[in-house]
């Protein structure tokens, strides 16, 4: 699936806030936004009490699956990051393990003009040795379809994965 282009301006947005608060209220966006997606579809979906890893768990063709939400990031230049694997433990990073991972990741990618949520399986992002992958880059130009590309590490086309997109028509009248 290809989404139309970034636009230059697109990534600038900060909801409006500026104490230092505003990685938090896109999380907690992100999460509400999936869980409204799940509930469209007719899901039950519950949320732990205390975090354990997870964001929601759902049942699905009769057995419980784990989701993890995350939000999908500009990194630098043009790259948007995509977090897996990766838990911390006393302030140092650390691998998950399969086991360890949530069965599936919705990352958001919200800005002022889109929302897109990629949803994977945690069985699309297993590194050699059993771990899940840390994190996917992968160019705004890749992911609107202008150039081909596949991250190197892994097997998959993380654009293969949109679940949901919702685009402001200024996207739509841009001309390239």
């Amino acid at each position: 699936m290809v989404m139309p282009r970034f636009l230059p301006d697109e990534f600038t947005h900060t909801m409006g806030v500026d104490d230092g608060s505003e990685g938090n209220l896109l999380g907690s966006a992100c999460e509400h936004i999936v869980l409204a997606r799940l509930q469209a579809e007719g899901k039950s979906v519950s949320k732990p009490v205390v975090d354990t890893g997870f964001d929601f768990l759902i049942t699905e063709n009769g057995r419980y699956e784990s989701i993890q939400v995350k939000k999908a990031g500009k990194k630098s230049g043009n790259k948007i990051r995509f977090r897996f694997g990766q838990s911390s433990s006393r302030g140092r990073a650390r691998d998950k393990t399969y086991d360890q991972a949530a069965d599936w990741f919705y990352h958001v990618l919200m800005t002022q003009y889109r929302t897109v949520v990629f949803k994977t399986h945690k069985s699309e992002v297993i590194r050699d040795g059993g771990a899940i992958a840390r994190k996917v880059e992968m160019s705004t130009f890749v992911l609107a379809g202008e150039h081909s590309g596949r991250n190197t590490s892994l097997t998959f086309d993380i654009r293969n994965n949109i679940w949901f997109a919702q685009y402001d028509p200024v996207l739509l009248l841009v001309r390239v």
